[in-house]
């Protein structure tokens, strides 16, 4: 097969110098897959997070209710304007024990588990049927549990209710409930028992949280929040105070926005880690090109155009794109699926399939080729207009002379500075002399290494320092609240009562009344 003369070219400054094509390959690589790997870790992880959350048929609004209420609410409440369906859940919070510590556990009763269709929970072991004196526990809430206390199916769970009694429960299934508070995340543990165990264990069984589902027109945005506010004070004006309502889009998981911003903040270290390939691309163009100045100018010599040449190591550079792709897309799948899964297992979300877009992957490949042709171009025009009388007179030794104007004299005043510098230093042995005036020799030279390992600087302190931020402020935050324990009653009581019961209490020191309304 014929292959052109300059083409072969390409080939063979590829082949000859092994260890410099491995190097941009590299340096290529890490910029694509550090790029890559955050857009299919954004694309699967909110595509699997949203539609997990939607196929859970999501309620839209949660509303806890400030006082129990029964199925004649519930009724009502369906026959409101804007409501497509609803039901309701009682709700009850005991102590669990977890080994030796104790860990509060959030009970969940409705009538008949089978037969619930909003906010579905999944059964992942067990049975979905529990009897009296038996739990299902979110999936979870099974891991401190196995941490701690070694729990599994089958095993019996001690609650300790508020009058300090002990019960046993049973655990019999467990499930995946995409509401719930991940037990991985939050020292809160999640169950699920029947109404006959409430009414069992002198707990309220009344209904005090309303699961409801909107027509699709308001299912959305700010008509949701209004119809939020709507609903509460129709509740209100019916006798039944609102605690608080959370609101949810049917098709969006309540983490999106979390996992949002963290998947831009690491496109940004990504974007920086493409900005670095770049100089370290341009770095290796520029040093090809001068190695290969009597190259060029033998080309022009025997009638090669400033094009021709042009074409030559651009095709170079893109070539170096497309081998980076070997190595970019597998590592940038490979970190996507392992970040992926972490933060689905961290946010309870099942990753079913970690099918890409085709549009991701064209998106990588387009990095790779335009980032070290775009890195490439500027090195590349600069060198490729060489004459051919200053190619094959050069003898790898640029000087200051060959600038001119302003760029000239600042050129000629660091030269100066450097010189009086260095002979003004003695004892420097001449070698040592050598090098410091080679190293300010290239000035070109000298700032891309400096802007690449100031690019590098910046990746690492952005990274520290974004971690940094985020614990102090983490930090900050749990210092507003200044409290260790927060008791929250099912119905209104004197506050004055209430904080002279507390303060009866050994080891409180300091009690402090709230009212929501």
């Amino acid at each position: 097969m014929y292959i052109k003369p300059r083409w072969r070219k390409v080939l063979r400054d590829i082949l000859a110098n092994r260890a410099r094509t491995i190097l941009v390959v590299l340096a290529i690589a890490v910029g694509v897959f550090a790029f890559g790997s955050v857009f299919i870790t954004q694309e699967v992880l909110l595509r699997e997070m949203n539609q997990g959350f939607a196929s859970s048929n999501p309620a839209n609004l949660v509303v806890n209710m400030a006082r129990p209420f029964n199925d004649s609410l519930l009724r009502t409440v369906r026959t409101f304007d804007g409501v497509e369906d609803a039901e309701a859940r009682a709700t009850a919070t005991v102590n669990a024990r977890n080994g030796d510590q104790w860990i509060q556990l959030n009970l969940i009763a409705v009538p008949d588990f089978d037969q619930l269709s909003i906010s579905a929970i999944d059964l992942e072991a067990g049975t979905l049927d529990p009897q009296r004196r038996e739990i299902l526990i979110e999936r979870r809430s099974m891991l401190p549990l196995r941490n701690i206390g070694d729990k599994e199916l089958g095993d019996t769970l001690t609650i300790e209710l508020a009058d300090g009694t002990l019960h046993d429960l049973q655990i019999v299934g467990i499930v995946h409930d995409f509401y719930a508070t991940p037990g991985n995340i939050a020292p809160i543990l999640t169950g699920y028992v029947t109404i006959d165990t409430l009414r069992l264990y002198g707990l309220s069984e009344s209904y005090n949280e309303l699961h409801i589902q909107v027509e699709p027109a308001i299912n959305s945005g700010e008509a949701l929040q209004d119809y939020a506010d709507e609903l509460t004070d129709e509740l209100n004006r019916y006798g039944y105070p609102v605690a608080f309502t959370d609101v949810q889009e049917s098709d969006e998981h309540w983490a999106s926005d979390l996992v949002q911003a963290l998947v831009t903040v690491l496109g940004a270290i990504g974007f920086l880690a493409l900005a670095l390939s770049a100089f370290l691309v341009i770095n290796t163009v520029t040093a090809i090109l001068s190695q290969q100045k009597r190259q060029i100018g033998m080309m022009k010599a025997v009638g090669a155009r400033a094009q021709d040449v042009l074409g030559i190591y651009l095709v170079m550079s893109v070539t170096f794109g497309i081998l980076s792709l070997f190595v970019a897309l597998p590592i940038g799948v490979g970190i996507a699926y392992g970040l992926t899964q972490a933060i689905g297992f961290l946010l309870n979300v099942n990753i079913n399939s970690f099918s890409i877009p085709p549009y991701v992957l064209g998106l990588q490949l387009l990095t790779a080729i335009v980032t070290p042709l775009i890195a490439a171009f500027i090195p590349v025009i600069s060198g490729t207009r060489i004459t051919v009388r200053e190619a094959v007179s050069d003898y790898g030794i640029g000087t200051s002379a060959e600038a001119t104007g302003i760029i000239a004299a600042i050129s000629r005043f660091i030269d100066n500075v450097v010189n009086g510098a260095i002979t003004a230093i003695r004892g420097i042995p001449r070698p040592t002399k050598l090098s410091l005036r080679n190293t300010f020799r290239r000035k070109g030279r000298l700032v891309l290494t400096l802007l690449t390992l100031s690019t590098a600087g910046a990746i690492f302190m952005a990274v520290i320092n974004v971690r940094g931020s985020l614990l102090v402020e983490f930090d900050k935050i749990l210092s507003l609240f200044g409290y260790d324990a927060a008791l929250f009653l099912s119905e209104p009581q004197p506050v004055n009562r209430l904080e002279r019961e507390a303060m009866r209490i050994d080891g409180v020191t300091r009690v402090e009344g709230w009212g929501f309304a």
